[in-house]
């Protein structure tokens, strides 16, 4: 079977995650591979920067306007650098893998995924969520963001059973 064969293998990444700063006009987008495309040039009025709610129909109305606007792909400050001793994390969200939510403490809301069949705990921090539905069960690829933070912040955890 060829790529083009497989119906799933030539889908592309669809974006997952904006974040558009008005004052320099650039729009951050993350794609569903983890794929992240800075875009610049972006006009505040732009109909799929309104919330999801308001537009349910943003991320194609995004991908409909993309080509017009100068890009590039690069690679975040706070990316996690994969280190061989580390979980491949990636690979393991990325295969059905499901975050479930586990608790409230302190500003965070915590989720559980299951990584090399151990559990971690990550948190979102309640600021982060603003304006997002949070569900009791994600894709643990949606969750990605959060879960490299909480790597690089350190609070990335083994749960003890």
């Amino acid at each position: 079977m060829s790529h083009f064969d497989d119906p799933v293998a030539a889908t592309p990444p669809l974006p997952q995650m904006f974040d558009y700063d008005e004052q320099t006009k650039t729009l951050e987008v993350e794609y569903t591979d983890g794929t992240r495309i800075r875009y610049f040039d972006v006009p505040a009025t732009l109909h799929f920067l309104l919330p999801h709610h308001v537009n349910p129909h943003r991320f194609a109305d995004f991908l409909n306007q993309r080509s017009q606007y100068r890009s590039v792909q690069y690679r975040p400050e706070n990316a996690m650098v994969r280190r061989p001793h580390e979980p491949r994390l990636e690979s393991d969200c990325r295969q059905r893998n499901k975050a479930i939510f586990s608790h409230y403490r302190d500003g965070n809301f915590f989720y559980l995924v299951k990584v090399q069949d151990q559990k971690y705990s990550f948190p979102i921090p309640i600021e982060d969520a603003k304006g997002a539905t949070l569900l009791a069960e994600f894709k643990a690829i949606t969750l990605m963001r959060w879960i490299r933070k909480a790597i690089d912040d350190k609070t990335f955890q083994l749960v003890k059973s």
